[in-house]
């Protein structure tokens, strides 16, 4: 069995391209829980990006650039 393991989402690397299980959290709250035949090629599509009014643009929601926004993952 594998372990969560998490990463900050503005300064992600590769994620591997395997199955998995995935969350994602503002400042410690959850607020998506996902799962993927490619963790890699999923995550891509999320698009997460700096905004015009330092903010955090997201699928879910526009954040203050503060924000910590992390995932984490499990295969």
């Amino acid at each position: 069995m594998s372990r969560w393991q998490s990463f900050a989402v503005m300064g992600i690397g590769r994620l591997p391209r395997l199955a998995g299980v995935y969350a994602i959290y503002f400042d410690g709250a959850l607020v998506y829980v996902g799962s993927t035949s490619n963790l890699s090629n999923r995550f891509s599509e999320h698009r997460f990006r700096h905004g015009y009014s330092k903010c955090i643009r997201t699928p879910w929601a526009d954040v203050p650039e503060s924000t910590q926004i992390t995932m984490k993952f499990k295969v």
